[in-house]
């Protein structure tokens, strides 16, 4: 888990901060269910997946600007090794907001009235 965080570099540190955001939210909502917690859980959701993208665009560019610097017989290997670490924040994000939604949804169904 270390290394997956360390090779998502900067982007993990925002992506983590909203994402434990949304959860502990979301895990609120599901104990105790409100719509204005409902809403933050959903908005912290959202901006934890475009902390992600940013995270992964950011590595994504940072890895085609150099890997010119490379010699051309490894840049191919270069390029999809560091693309392949690129897309660690986005999948830290995707989690996240999976576990986050997942609370939510049990919120949601709890502040559900009875009957409807």
């Amino acid at each position: 888990m270390r290394t997956f965080f360390l090779e998502g570099r900067f982007g993990m540190f925002p992506t983590a901060l909203f994402g434990f955001l949304a959860v502990a939210v979301a895990l609120m909502c599901a104990l105790r269910p409100d719509e204005r917690r409902l809403g933050l859980a959903r908005h912290l959701a959202a901006i934890t997946l475009l902390a992600g993208l940013f995270g992964t665009m950011l590595g994504v560019g940072g890895t085609l600007r150099y890997v010119g610097q490379v010699p051309p017989e490894h840049q191919l290997e270069m390029a999809a090794l560091g693309c392949a670490q690129s897309l660690n924040p986005l999948v830290l994000a995707a989690f996240l907001a999976i576990v986050g939604g997942l609370l939510s949804l049990i919120g949601a169904y709890r502040r559900r009235p009875a009957g409807g």
